[in-house]
């Protein structure tokens, strides 16, 4: 009888164990029940069995108000790369000055006197010649020098007829200049009279000095 109560007890008891979770004795980290495929085991209301072993230190993400999945490191934006500052614009340079003309013969012109002239007239005697070609010879040398050719005359006589005079001198170089191949576009021709004599009015030599015609040259400006 015994026997058969004991039988009958076990056979009683199977539903019952089979409501019961399944766990292991393995445990993770023996914090927790495990079920045969290591899951956790959960209670009816989610929550993880806890083993005999469990202390709040072998709490695990899901269990125990521990996040499944860890926060995301904020991982700080990397600094913005220092600014390369421009740099400055080179200043534009001044423009260079225009050269001034380059004086030649200006603190030494030829002079050409009154005794190479008839006495009233603009006709230039043979006398002359030599004094010109040294102006022919410059003229050659410096392609680019522009030459003045200014005639005077003395005090005597109408200024008026003197100044007509002094302008035909003048005239009368150039035209010996031309015949010798310097271009007449280089050569400027002025008649000043009486005006800025170099010798006394007073006496034949000085008046001999006043009547003449000074050559001088100015190099041409760079255009």
């Amino acid at each position: 009888m015994k026997t058969r109560s004991l039988a009958f007890s076990l056979l009683a008891a199977l539903p019952m164990l089979a409501s019961i979770p399944a766990y292991s004795a393995t445990t993770t980290n023996n914090g927790y029940v495990v079920d045969v495929t290591g899951q956790i085991v959960r209670n009816s209301y989610g929550q993880c069995w806890h083993s005999a072993f469990w202390t709040p230190a072998m709490a695990v993400p899901g269990c125990d108000g521990v996040p499944t999945e860890a926060p995301l490191l904020k991982v700080a934006a990397p600094a913005p790369a220092p600014a390369v500052a421009e740099p400055a614009p080179a200043p534009v340079p001044a423009p260079a000055p225009a050269p001034a003309p380059k004086t030649i013969f200006t603190d030494k012109p030829i002079t050409i006197e009154g005794a190479n002239f008839d006495s009233g007239s603009a006709n230039l005697k043979s006398t002359a010649s030599r004094q010109l070609d040294t102006v022919v010879e410059f003229a050659a040398k410096y392609k680019e020098a522009n030459l003045t050719v200014v005639g005077y005359t003395d005090n005597r006589g109408n200024e008026a007829a003197n100044q007509v005079l002094s302008r035909k001198r003048a005239e009368s170089v150039k035209a010996y200049l031309t015949g010798k191949g310097v271009a007449a576009d280089r050569i400027a021709t002025e008649g000043k009279g009486s005006a800025n004599p170099v010798g006394d009015n007073k006496t034949a030599a000085g008046r001999a000095q006043n009547r003449r015609v000074e050559i001088r040259s100015v190099e041409r400006e760079a255009q």
